[in-house]
This record gives C-alpha cells, structure tokens and sequence, in this order.
C-alpha cells in the first residue's frame, strides 16, 4: 500500500515568481496516482485536480463522468442565461469565478492529464518508459506537503486554513483579517471572497478586497472574482469605477479574465453601451479577447434594438482573428435571434452550427423555441420540442417555460396551462419564470380572475413574484381600465409584502400612470425612483418622452431628450418613436420630419417599429408626397408592415391614382408573405378601369388568374360595363371576357 500523503500541485511561475523546485521536491521513490480531471466547457485546458488532505493509493481507480447529454450548466453558457444550481432559470446569471477557475488560472501551462496517467502499482520513478515523462512534468510541477512551512518564511496550510474557517465563521471580519490575514496567499483571501459573495455577504466580501489592496495581495483573480459579486449585488457602478483605477500598463487591466468579468458585469446590468465602448477601448490598448469575451458581448447585444448586426460585426472579428466560432459563440449568436424575433436567421445559425459539426444543446434548442416563441408561432415551437425528444434530449424547464411564452403570445392560455401541468408532471419544480408565464398568458387573454390567482399561488408557495411578477399584474389591470387593482397592488409593493421595486417595476408604473394622463402618479414614481437610488434609465426616459409629446408639450419633451443624453443615455429608435407617436396624435407633422433629420442624422435608420409610426402619422394626416419619399427605402430595407397598415397604404394611393406606387406595395405584401384582401383588388382594378387603363388592367387580371385570386363578381360586372361602354376598351373586349374564369 502506498503511503498516504496530500497532493498539491504549485506552479514554479506563481505570478513571476520562481519557487525552487529543491524545496518542495518529491521523494524519488514515491509512486503516485494521478487523476483525470473533467473536461472543461469550450475544449479549454485541463488542470490538475488536487486538494489538501485528500489521500490516495495505488489501489485507487480513476473514474470517468458518464458521458451524457444533459446540460450541465457550464460557466460560460451560464453567461447566457443557465444556472447550475437552476438550470431551467432563464433569468439567474452564473458565469462566478470558481476556485478551481482560479486554480486554472495559475495553472494555465499545466500538461493534460490524460498524458500523465499511470496504472496502478507502477512506479513513476521506476518505470524507464515514464522516466522522461517525469522528468519534464518535475520542470513545470512539483508536489508540495500541506503541513510543511517554506523557507521563505510562508506559513503551512494547515495554519492557512484555519485562518480561512476563522474568517468564514466570523461576522467581524475586519478584525479577523486583522489577525489572520498576514498568513493568508492571495488564493486564501480569493477563496473566503467568494465565499462571502454565494451568501451574499457582499459588504464582508468588499472588506476582503479592500484588506487586499491595502496589503498588495491582489492578483488578476481577485479582481476577476470581485468584478463577478459587485456585478450579482447589482454595483456595476463600482466595479467599474475600480477597474478604471488600474494603470494602463497594469498586468490586472490587460488579463483577459479581468477583462471577461468587468465585460460580464457591466452586461448583466444593464450597461450594454457601456461595455461595447469598453470593449473597443480594450482592444485599442492591446487586450487579445478570446473566446470568452466574444461570447459575453454577444449576448450582450440580446439587450439592445441593433443587437443582430452588432453580434454579426463580432462574429466577423472573430473570423479575422482565428479564433475557432464555437458552440457557445453559435449559441450567444441564436440568444440574439431570440431576443430580436429573427426567426430565419436563428434557424441558419442553428444549421451553420451543426454543418460545422457541434451537437446542440439544450441551450441552443430553447434558443431556436424562444425565437418562434416571441413571433407567437407555437406550431414551430412544438416542432422544436418534439426534435429535442428525438435526439434524445430531455426538455427541462427553461424549453416548457419557453413555449408557454409561445401560447401566451398566441392567447392560448388553456395550451400554456397543460404546459404548466406537464412541468410537474415531468418530475420538474415550476420556478418564478413559470409563473410568469402563466400569469403573463392569462393577462394577454383578458383573464385577470385566473392571472391574479396564479399570482396568489405563487405567492403561497413560498415565491417572490418581484418586479416582473407585478408588472404582468399591473399592466392586466390598467389594460382594462381597472386602476383601482393597479392602485392596490402599489399599496401592496410600499408595504414590502413580496415586492421588490427595481426599473422594470418603475417603468411600468410609469408607463400606466402616462397612459391615463395621472399625473400626480408619474411624479410620485420619479421621487420614489430619486429615494431608492434607482436612476432612470433609456426606457424611462422614452417613457417621459413619449408621454410630453403626447400631451403636446413638444418643448418639454425636447428638454427631456436632452437631459437624457446629459446623463449617458443615447437616444435609439424607439426613443424617437414615441416621439414620433405624440407628434402624430396631435398633428405636429414638421416636428416629426424634423425628428427624423436628426435621426438621419446620428446614422439610426428605420425599421419596422417607427416605419409603423411614420407611414401611419402620413396617412392620417393626407401626407401621401411624404408616404412616396418614403416608399424606396421601405422597398430597399425589406422592413415589413402590418398588413392593416399596408391595406391602407394601398388604398390611400390608389385614392390618389399614384398607381406605379399601388403596384410597388402589392408586390411588397406579396414578398412578406401579405395576401391582399378582395376589397383591395377590386379598388386597384376598378382604379384602372376608371383611368382608362385597360392594359393594366388586362395584365393585372390575368396576373390574378395565375395566382389563383379572384376579384368579385360585383366588381367584374362594374368592370365589363366600363370596359364595354369605351371605344378603346370595346376593341379588347373578347381579351377581357377571356378572364372570366378568373372571376
């Protein structure tokens, strides 16, 4: 039996420093056992597993993880939505610094260790096949004994950790670290940190760090650590503050996992902006980013209305760096489809992906789910759930919450509520987000009674509805009309009974009370906002925008916009379109070509969401000269209205005999897959019978005839009357009656 002893690898390169490898030598005649450490997430290097005080033998046998498919939840696709703890959590973010995070960190260079295996009761140091193997491995490791001091002066791990038990037991940590903390490397003082922060002790893990800096123990892990609990405790504030403090030239600024982190934090808060500016700084000043940090600034640009081609300009820097385009990258990419409704550009990404030869997961699955999900198209999303099955995947409860976002978005709420059923069915424990969704699926049906008892449910089940929770509730009841529910459930949020305010519960007060003209209820929203230090943010202000316009005090809602970029916040599309919304309602036409100037401007174009306000503000106002200035970009960025909107369009230009105009938008509803009603081809072609125009008018029916259309029998008989009654149109008479069949 082989002597029991406690392995730890040590790194002679520790942050520059060499340690002599005479020191810590291990005894030629000892015959070790290695183990296999797991594989890590993005095919990124092994490191050695080894623990204080974990002991082996020669008769120990290495055990391999059963190869499966259930997603586990790594750090990385963690960023992305995923939890470990919680896997079916859509909204908890992880991607936290573990130790053995750190331990890869000042292990970097370490060989993998299914090169290092050795079989049981063979002897490193005996067998001659493995002697060069040893030999190179002792140049770059060497095993150290827990309970022994070095010469420098360092004190022995069994000292270290009982300094470590101290400070986790303690609630007086200053004065612990005051007594310990001299004792304590930097991986100790990493270790209790983070330690502090999985309880959300987020002052003592602030305590930690600043012992730290006071006595020049930080490490790039430390920051990378910290970074990580400031962004989950909801500081990006100060964690950005303290990462500007570090020198340029500082080894912390330019190590890509303190980059990762402070990216990551700023990400997870809501700073996209921010972070995307950050980013191109960083690059500037020399960081190479990685995998890693492509993957977190891609999902960043879930959170923001451009995010698709700004994921697609990373994608490419990707490409230009040789960096390998990865399952998560595809997966962060399918996140942003997701999030913007791009159902085709998912589904290619999601082919690309498995072309290149990744296997899917189930991140990527409930990514493609949640695209069809947002567009309300639960047949597809049904598809998708049934595909999971027949790989062999097991839907958790990210993929059953996903598709009650699909049949809520359908109004299906008795489709959402066998889902519901299913998830405990299936063996799974519902969570907030399914809660949500259900409540969210009622409200959307118009069924307060069934949202509001879910609501209560989840509340009895022990479970903090937050401010998404409310703010499904809210919005049901000021949907209709019901202010006095609205009016309860503030009551109930201000007493502290299960509420929690943050900027999505304010900015839905805010945008109720805007709705309704209640005044006196924004401006007690804006104070309770100033007390609880929660600044506005880009909805906030497009809220206020929106609502001054409406309410015809254009000047006032020019001051906001500008006090809104006084504080940081740029102004997007939807920014101009509410106020483009308030110039509509009260006829301010020039304002609003003035507003699209200044959009023109600052390079942000149209799409679907303010195109909807424009075409629409023109068409009640007569505007049709302004409607044809904008109709080449609206055939050129293959932006798609509503079909409501486009029927009106339609018969708006046929009203105003700009026919060339009526056939570019018939064919633009026909590329969008828009089928134009029986009113609307019997407007176009009675339009061309009035005009004279019989040759159009032959075409067009004939065209109807290949495509299946019909125009009615009413309008044909108008139609053969006119056309028979003029001495041109009596000559293509026998040409005209041929297109009976299509009638």
């Amino acid at each position: 039996m082989l002597q029991s002893m406690a392995l730890h690898p040590v790194s002679q390169f520790f942050l520059g420093t060499r340690i002599p490898g005479s020191e810590f030598a291990l005894p030629s005649n000892s015959s070790l056992q290695l183990r296999k450490t797991r594989v890590w997430a993005r095919g990124e290097l092994d490191i050695l597993e080894a623990h204080p005080n974990i002991f082996v033998s020669d008769s120990q046998e290495p055990q391999y993880p059963e190869p499966t498919n259930k997603y586990n939840g790594t750090s990385h696709d963690r960023l992305l939505g995923q939890d470990e703890e919680h896997p079916a959590s859509s909204n908890r973010r992880g991607n936290e610094f573990e130790d053995d995070e750190e331990t890869k960190y000042y292990h970097r260079g370490a060989p993998r260790t299914r090169d290092l295996w050795v079989r049981p009761g063979l002897s490193l140091a005996t067998d001659p096949s493995r002697i060069a193997e040893r030999k190179e491995f002792e140049e770059k490791y060497t095993w150290v004994n827990p309970n022994r001091k070095s010469t420098t002066g360092g004190a022995s791990w069994a000292e270290r950790r009982a300094g470590i038990e101290m400070l986790n037991s303690t609630r007086d940590v200053a004065t612990a670290l005051l007594e310990v903390g001299p004792a304590l490397e930097s991986m100790d003082l990493n270790s209790v940190m983070r330690g502090y922060g999985k309880q959300k002790r987020w002052r003592d893990a602030c305590t930690v760090f600043d012992y730290m800096k006071e006595n020049d123990k930080l490490s790039p892990p430390t920051y990378t650590s910290y970074f990580s609990l400031l962004g989950k405790a909801g500081q990006a504030k100060k964690a950005i503050r303290e990462f500007n403090e570090l020198p340029l030239d500082s080894e912390e600024r330019k190590n890509v996992y303190v980059c990762n982190s402070i990216l990551s934090t700023m990400i997870f808060n809501g700073k996209i902006d921010k972070a995307f500016r950050l980013f191109e700084q960083l690059k500037a000043e020399g960081l190479k980013p990685d995998t890693v940090t492509y993957s977190t600034v891609i999902a960043g640009c879930a959170k923001t209305r451009e995010g698709y081609s700004k994921a697609q300009t990373f994608v490419e820097e990707i490409k230009n760096s040789n960096l390998v385009q990865d399952a998560v990258i595809y997966g962060a990419l399918m996140n942003v489809c997701a999030a913007h409704g791009l159902e085709r550009e998912a589904h290619a990404t999601f082919k690309e992906m498995c072309d290149k030869g990744f296997i899917p997961n189930l991140f990527h699955y409930s990514s493609l789910l949640n695209t069809y999900a947002s567009k309300g198209k639960y047949e597809q999303a049904e598809l998708v759930l049934q595909e999971i099955r027949e790989v062999g995947l097991i839907p958790n409860l990210v993929v059953y919450n996903s598709l009650m976002n699909a049949y809520a978005n359908c109004q299906m709420p008795e489709k959402a509520r066998e889902v519901f059923e299913k998830i405990e069915a299936d063996g799974l424990d519902r969570d907030v987000v399914s809660y949500c969704s259900m409540m969210d699926a009622y409200a959307k049906a118009d069924m307060l009674k069934e949202a509001h008892n879910t609501f209560d449910e989840m509340i009895a089940k022990g479970m903090q509805p937050g401010s998404v929770g409310y703010s499904i509730l809210i919005s049901a009841y000021a949907k209709l009309g019901q202010m006095d529910g609205v009016l309860k459930l503030v009551n109930q949020i201000e007493k502290g009974k299960n509420g929690q305010c943050d900027i999505l519960l304010f900015n839905t007060l805010l945008k109720v009370y805007c709705n309704v003209g209640y005044m006196d209820g924004v401006t007690t929203v804006l104070k309770k906002m100033d007390t609880e230090g929660c600044g506005p943010d880009r909805g906030t202000f497009n809220i206020l925008i929106g609502y001054f316009a409406k309410e015809d005090l254009g000047d006032l809602a020019l001051k906001t916009l500008e006090d809104m970029e006084a504080r940081g916040h740029r102004p997007n599309e939807a920014t101009y379109n509410s106020l483009f919304l308030g110039y509509v309602k009260n006829g301010n036409m020039e304002d609003l070509l003035s507003g699209l100037a200044t959009m023109k401007e600052r390079e942000i174009m149209p799409t679907n969401l303010s195109l909807q306000t424009i075409i629409s503000g023109f068409l009640d106002h007569r505007r049709i000269d302004d409607v044809l200035d904008y109709l080449p970009y609206l055939k050129a960025s293959g932006n798609a209205l509503s079909f409501s909107l486009m029927e009106r369009l339609v018969h708006a230009l046929v009203e105003a005999g700009q026919m060339n105009a009526v056939t570019d938008s018939l064919h633009l509803m026909r590329v969008n897959g828009q089928r134009p009603s029986q009113r609307t081809w019997d407007l176009v072609l009675q339009k061309y019978a009035s005009l004279g125009e019989y040759e159009k008018l032959l075409q067009l029916l004939e065209e109807l005839k290949d495509e299946g259309e019909t125009a009615s029998a009413t309008t044909y008989a108008e139609l053969l009357k006119q056309v028979s009654e003029s001495a041109k149109g009596a000559k293509m008479l026998d040409d005209f009656t041929d297109t009976v069949p299509a009638i």
